[in-house]
């Protein structure tokens, strides 16, 4: 009985420390950060709209000038809805949102001729919250 005991408390504390060593980056705009190769891909979430920057490794941002872009949503009853990233300026790209209650995305750009991704998980309900927050305004 103490060995269950000892083992659920090793458990318990590794759980812990598991959690503490997550941390999320944020990029320079104030987005999630992700480092894929020697790209970092910036992404922010906001309600009806996702906005992406792509940087090389230094974090020189690479202009959208050069680069094509597409996120793929994946919900929880199984469908995907595929959108195109359009540019943004000089070095973004928007998205669409077309239904907040996604599980997670995945981002998608080819930079010189190299296509690289990254899963963004909705986890967190940011699109969910900040729903809530356009709602109560209104």
């Amino acid at each position: 009985m103490k060995s269950y005991i000892i083992l659920a408390l090793i458990f318990l504390v590794t759980s812990i420390r598991a959690q503490d060593s997550l941390h999320y980056m944020s990029g320079p705009h104030g987005g999630l950060l992700k480092t894929v190769e020697e790209y970092n891909i910036e992404t922010i979430n906001t309600y009806g709209c996702i906005t992406a920057y792509v940087f090389d490794k230094s974090f020189t941002i690479i202009p959208n000038k050069f680069i094509s872009g597409s996120i793929l949503f994946f919900y929880n009853n199984g469908a995907t809805l595929n959108n195109y990233l359009i540019p943004s300026g000089t070095d973004g790209f928007t998205a669409d949102v077309p239904s907040i209650n996604y599980y997670y995305y995945t981002i998608h750009f080819k930079v010189n001729g190299k296509v690289i991704s990254a899963r963004v998980d909705n986890y967190l309900g940011i699109a969910e919250k900040e729903q809530e927050t356009n709602i109560d305004n209104k």
